[in-house]
């Protein structure tokens, strides 16, 4: 892990651009009921891409493109809340969704990218569609499409900001979990950062969040998403021990490599045509 983690962690942002919800010190027990995260969560700029690892260290490897959303609205709502920035246009969406359709891709979970990577299986027409935040938009306008085309989607979920204002309430969770295509998965409880959290901080944030993901029918939890993008090896030894296999990052590309299941890169997708981005 330390040739690949280790450049990564040479990048992380010195300032995060939120303030996270108050975390106790003492960190209480995981529960299903903790209050909302006062937090509101805001994209960082895509870090410099870092040198592909080496196949013969890291692999299997393979080209699986993991493509990474956040808010999917129209544009006039995205100008009005100030969110052109981390916002896909809900009707490019459903070009590219259909465009995904048209190209004959498959759509796979995370456990199904790392299961391909372990055994070496050639993944032609694979792609992995992931949603960061849990925004209430992707209720009205990214899961009908994904429903539309019987794709599979995984929603990196900040437990603590469920019902707050502009994300999903746990109603729309079940809905759309008991469709039996969108995972849920655990993005920490109040989008705190990993890059310079303690192991404390570390534990309490992911525990917390895949708890109560769990204590809401959505487990196993197995898959994370570093909040920003940011790795750190002592976040990647929580989520070893709570049993959670794969992880997210923000690294762009689509090489991804078996022994490296806590450093998967992800593609920003923006208002294009998802040809431009080599799919």
């Amino acid at each position: 892990m330390v040739g690949i983690l280790g450049l990564f962690y040479g990048l992380r942002l010195k300032t995060e651009i939120i303030s996270p919800g108050k975390i106790s010190t003492s960190s209480p027990e995981p529960s299903a009921n903790q209050p909302l995260a006062e937090a509101t969560p805001t994209l960082i700029p895509t870090p410099t891409p870092i040198p592909l690892p080496d196949p013969k260290v890291y692999g299997p490897c393979r080209e699986v493109p993991v493509l990474m959303y956040h808010h999917v609205q129209p544009a006039s709502a995205a100008a009005e809340k100030n969110q052109k920035n981390v916002s896909m246009n809900n009707e490019v969406f459903a070009q590219q969704m259909a465009y995904l359709a048209q190209r004959g891709y498959t759509t796979i979970t995370p456990d199904e990218l790392l299961s391909l990577l372990v055994t070496g299986s050639h993944p032609v027409k694979r792609v992995v569609l992931t949603f960061d935040d849990g925004y209430a938009d992707f209720y009205t306008y990214a899961y009908p499409e994904l429903v539309k085309y019987g794709f599979r989607g995984t929603v990196f979920m900040a437990t603590g900001l469920v019902g707050g204002a502009d994300y999903l309430t746990w109603s729309q969770i079940s809905e759309i979990a008991g469709s039996g295509l969108i995972t849920f998965a655990d993005h920490t409880w109040s989008h705190k950062t990993m890059g310079n959290a303690s192991e404390e901080t570390a534990k309490y944030e992911i525990g917390t969040a895949k708890t109560q993901l769990e204590e809401h029918g959505l487990g196993p939890v197995t898959s994370f998403a570093y909040p920003y993008g940011t790795p750190s090896k002592i976040a990647e030894g929580v989520l070893v021990d709570l049993g959670i296999k794969t992880a997210f990052t923000t690294i762009p590309g689509n090489y991804q490599c078996a022994k490296l299941p806590y450093s998967m890169r992800r593609t920003r997708i923006g208002n294009s045509p998802l040809s431009s981005y080599g799919l």
